[in-house]
């Protein structure tokens, strides 16, 4: 099958074999990671949202500061914040990084 302009088009769908295997993680290991990360980086890492983290940041429930304007987040509070986060004696009042 072609285009308009005879370009051959792909017409085949997946087979019956066809096995998607899941998205590959961004960062395969936390030594990935750069030492301070962007909010899109940040989100990827979380599977949220870029708005999501912005939110959080602004609302200081995520371990954040500010250069030049955009948020940015410190590597190893990120890491600890998720360890914190998924202990059940977990207190973000009460939380110091």
């Amino acid at each position: 099958m072609t285009d308009d302009n005879n370009k051959t088009l792909d017409t085949s769908g997946p087979g019956e074999d066809w096995n998607p295997e899941p998205a590959p993680d961004k960062f395969a290991s936390d030594g990935d990671l750069p030492l301070v990360l962007n909010a899109t980086e940040v989100a990827d890492l979380l599977r949220v949202s870029y708005r999501v983290i912005i939110t959080m940041a602004k609302e200081g429930e995520i371990p954040a500061f500010q250069v030049a304007g955009q948020w940015r987040f410190s590597r190893s509070a990120i890491l600890k914040w998720i360890d914190d986060i998924s202990n059940e004696d977990y207190d973000p009042i009460m939380r110091s990084i």
